[in-house]
């Protein structure tokens, strides 16, 4: 399982729904497709460590109406067979909009239809639903009443739709139904999803308005509704393998499984890319049975002729790839025992014809940070921190973030490499086409050399009245910085607690009492440290000084404070301050007949 320990990160950007990670592009990077202020756009994801983001494009609505959109949903898929995925979205006047990408990287509206009923926002999914090899959608709209009433009853209810390519860019209604009993209230959902639920290579398609559930499959060239359930609350119905699904009910959960109907054989389950280069590309998949024969088709990128192959039993090695061109390949079984000896078709893979990508150098990047780069990008697998090991910590990462078009892996671990020989243990890692590479596993070895500097406190940051964050060049000694006496907050401060960072050892946290005027209120505090040690043992340098100001810089006027409040003469204290202003403020003081007083300045940058 990946490792979710570390704190999620928010997006800056307010309103920032995202819907899809995707390489949009295809060139290695990742795209966030993703609603802002009530409009879809595609963002370049600059960094995972901070969920930096920066707009590459919006997907404009070309439809009349007011064109909303509700819960930030999409589909990716090829609809019209010729290789190139659309972006599927729908709005809630009822328009079902797909979006390609042109020969200069926009993605532009190639496709719109008005469904009957409203609200195509997210209640839509993508499958080979009849078996030919290209992808349809099913959408369910609703039909609203024009006012709620006993008698409008029969007047709502949800329409599910069938939409089939029948040009490039193009798509009719094949199949439409309408299911009464609308109910769209707080609690209570509704969805469609599609998958190939029955394992027969064919995706059928489950539509849950709530409280049933219908279960519809193309059969004898026709969509039927085949299977009926009630006492479901779900958007969604996960298959768990072939043959078994998840239905959800308000505190149930149940598992149901599919009985094969029989009349064909079942498709090969789990086809994969074994290996690939520039010279063969290998697939393998489960046998269906003793007796059966393959049929391997494989299309080019390009949507040219496809090419089939007749194998007796897998792995089916391709010999008569192209250096770089991309492949997709299914495999149907063939067995003469069934009426219908031919199987449909199995899930698809897509690889390239290119070399694995090959491990090049490491960086070591700060006390707990190793930079790994590699000569290609890598898919999802090799960012799974389950797949690298430090030795000899044994210690797994706690992340593995990528970097430069998915070509860098960075692995943070929770403590400090010590002085020494180390290696990372990399294996079964995968290419972006999810094609396996160092299967057998790769040592990568390197040395953490002795530090040749001192450790000093290099920042003191006020996190607020009652929290500071201190910053160390080196990875400090637990048992070193927790104990207090080794801290002096003057000129009144009280330091309660102090706490080393989970994660870098070099950031201490200190937790102070809170009765202070600490900050930017014109009174000067100092920070000491003493007698602090290194994870290694080595002691606080002297040539640096290790009292630091505590100040926090104040930019604008909005939070400018005055006391006492109210100032009396005869008080305890005998002077007005002004505190969170910024240097060079200038403060002019009137009587209360207007007559000036006097004139300050914020000259010395303490805030007050």
């Amino acid at each position: 399982m990946p490792d979710f320990s570390a704190p999620p990160v928010p997006s800056a950007l307010a309103d920032f729904w995202g819907a899809r990670l995707f390489d949009f592009f295809n060139d290695g990077q990742t795209e966030i497709l993703a609603l802002n202020q009530n409009q879809w756009h595609i963002f370049r994801l600059d960094r995972f460590s901070d969920f930096s983001v920066s707009l590459i494009q919006t997907l404009e609505n070309p439809t009349a109406g007011e064109n909303n959109y509700g819960v930030p949903y999409a589909e990716i898929c090829d609809l019209d067979g010729d290789l190139i995925p659309e972006i599927v979205l729908g709005d809630y006047d009822g328009d079902l909009l797909l979006y390609e990408r042109n020969q200069n990287n926009e993605f532009l509206p190639v496709f719109t239809k008005r469904l009957p009923g409203v609200d195509a926002t997210h209640r839509f999914a993508c499958g080979d639903f009849d078996g030919d090899g290209v992808k349809e959608v099913a959408v369910a709209t609703q039909k609203l009443a024009e006012y709620l009433g006993e008698s409008t009853v029969d007047q709502q209810y949800w329409i599910l739709s069938i939409l089939k390519s029948d040009d490039d860019n193009s798509l009719k209604i094949v199949w439409q139904q309408n299911f009464y009993g609308l109910v769209d209230q707080k609690g209570v959902f509704t969805g469609v999803s599609s998958q190939d639920y029955d394992g027969d290579g064919r995706d059928e398609i489950f539509f849950t308005p709530y409280p049933k559930a219908y279960l519809i499959q193309y059969e004898n060239n026709a969509y039927q509704l085949n299977w009926f359930y009630r006492g479901v609350n779900s958007n969604a119905v996960p298959r768990v393998e072939p043959g078994h699904f998840l239905l959800m009910g308000d505190s149930t959960l149940l598992a149901w499984q599919i009985q094969p109907a029989g009349q064909k054989p079942l498709p090969p389950a789990r086809l994969r890319v074994e290996s690939a280069d520039t010279a063969k590309i290998v697939l393998n998949w489960e046998k269906t049975g003793a007796g059966v024969s393959y049929q391997v088709n494989r299309i080019l990128h390009n949507g040219s002729v496809p090419h089939l192959f007749l194998v007796s039993e897998p792995p089916f090695v391709d010999s008569t790839v192209t250096t770089g061109e991309l492949y997709h390949y299914r495999v149907k079984t063939i067995d003469s025992s069934f009426a219908n000896p031919v199987s449909n078709s199995s899930e698809p893979v897509e690889v390239r014809a290119e070399n694995p990508p090959v491990y090049e150098t490491l960086e070591q990047i700060g006390a707990t940070q190793v930079l790994l780069n590699f000569s290609a990008a890598l898919g999802e697998k090799s960012f799974q921190v389950n797949q690298y090991w430090l030795l000899s910590d044994s210690l797994r990462p706690l992340s593995a973030v990528r970097g430069k078009g998915n070509r860098q892996v960075l692995l943070t671990f929770n403590q400090s490499f010590s002085p020494g020989e180390h290696a990372i243990l990399l294996y079964e890692l995968e290419n972006k086409h999810r094609v396996p590479f160092y299967r057998d596993s790769l040592l990568i070895p390197f040395t953490v050399g002795e530090t040749g500097e001192q450790p000093y406190l290099q920042q003191v940051e006020m996190i607020s009245k009652r929290r500071l964050r201190l910053t160390f060049n080196h990875p400090m000694d637990e048992n070193s910085v927790v104990n207090t006496a080794h801290y002096q907050l003057i000129p009144d401060g009280r330091i309660l607690s102090a706490e080393p960072d989970v994660i870098d050892a070099s950031i201490v946290f200190l937790n102070l009492k809170g009765k202070n005027r600490m900050g930017s209120l014109g009174e000067k505090y100092y920070l000491e440290v003493s007698d602090l040690q290194d994870k290694w043992g080595n002691a606080l340098s002297r040539e640096f000084g290790n009292r630091f100001p505590v100040q926090r810089q104040v930019t604008d006027l909005g939070a400018v404070i005055v006391f006492p409040n109210p100032f009396h003469a005869s008080g305890q204290e005998n002077q007005i301050t002004f505190g969170n202003i910024p240097n060079g403020t200038e403060i002019f003081i009137y009587t209360a007949g207007g007559k000036k007083v006097t004139r300050l300045r914020e000259t010395d940058n303490d805030g007050g």
